[in-house]
């Protein structure tokens, strides 16, 4: 059976909205980075934050949906990761989400594109 080599992943903000935003030291589980996590996210330092994030599994639930789940499918072997495609919403927020997944994925020498999908 030939395996899969695309992944089109819709992206959320809950990355930012419900994970980063309240990183602090009584986050359980929090990385021993944290304080450099949340200050990139603060000033919107998305190159930064990436790297940051890159030094914590991505397994853990800190790095959002869109990395845990991404890493489980490779751990699984369910694809090989030829082509990763987010599609993001055309807020800043999602713009931001996008921006950040982009840089993690393309650290880690991954072929990643990213499509904002306008509201109408």
């Amino acid at each position: 059976m030939m395996k899969r080599n695309t992944l089109i992943c819709t992206v959320g903000t809950s990355l930012f909205e419900g994970n980063l935003s309240r990183l602090n030291a009584s986050t359980p589980n929090a990385p021993q980075n944290w304080e450099a996590i949340y200050k990139a996210y603060i000033e919107h330092d998305w190159k930064t934050l990436a790297v940051e994030m890159l030094k914590i599994p991505p397994t853990e639930r800190l790095c959002g949906a869109e990395i845990n789940t991404i890493a489980e499918v490779l751990i699984k072997y369910w694809i090989s990761l030829d082509n990763l495609i987010f599609l993001v919403s055309d807020t800043q927020n999602g713009k931001n989400t996008g921006e950040l997944l982009q840089i993690y994925f393309e650290k880690r020498c991954d072929p990643v594109f990213v499509f904002a999908i306008q509201n109408q």
